[in-house]
């Protein structure tokens, strides 16, 4: 599987997001659902499997408690001096309290195997 950032329909490879592009972007995400979900075949016809899916968006919020943003920022602050945590813990609160809501995450994965999804 290949994962790519969708950042203003633009597709960046997961290695360079956040340091090539800002993925801030006002995203039509219900467009981009229909656009992939078009793309699939229709499971009567028999056809393979499409290459792309479209996973999410979900909040920011929720994406980054699953992939453990507390547990990462508590191993950081046990690295650093007191001054130093609190404003990773100001991060994680901003990230996750302040824009968590507000900013969501979305995914396409490329299917290169061409086995089910």
């Amino acid at each position: 599987y290949v994962c790519m950032c969708v950042c203003a329909c633009v597709f960046v490879p997961l290695c360079a997001c956040g340091l090539q592009v800002d993925l801030t972007s006002d995203v039509n995400f219900g467009h981009l659902q229909k656009m992939f979900a078009a793309r699939a075949p229709a499971p009567e016809a028999g056809s393979a499997p499409t290459p792309l899916a479209f996973l999410g968006p979900i909040p920011q919020k929720h994406f980054l408690h699953a992939m453990a943003i507390a547990d990462r920022a508590n191993v950081l602050c046990q690295n650093v001096g007191p001054r130093e945590a609190n404003a990773i813990k100001l991060q994680v609160h901003k990230l996750t309290e302040d824009m968590g809501m507000r900013f969501k995450f979305a995914v396409v994965i490329g299917n290169r195997s061409g086995a089910p999804m």
